[in-house]
């Protein structure tokens, strides 16, 4: 059976991240903040959240990214 849906998920949910990086830039920053990874609240499951997509797309747009995660115990990650 085709995964059309689970496809077009995938998808929207890239060009959502895309978007969001889209308007980030237009103020040109070069230092962004980010408060908080898990995927939701009282979770300390980071690991596979979306926010590591705008991450990953800001720092390749040359940005410097500081990451606050109050369940995170390490300086680097």
């Amino acid at each position: 059976m085709p995964q059309n849906l689970i496809t077009a998920i995938v998808l929207r949910n890239e060009t959502r991240k895309d978007n969001i990086v889209r308007e980030i830039m237009r103020h040109k920053p070069t230092v962004v903040g980010v408060f908080g990874l898990a995927m939701k609240a009282g979770s300390d499951n980071f690991r596979e959240s979306a926010i590591h997509g705008v991450i990953e797309r800001l720092k390749v747009n040359g940005l410097k990214v500081f990451i606050y995660e109050p369940c995170l115990n390490q300086e680097i990650f």
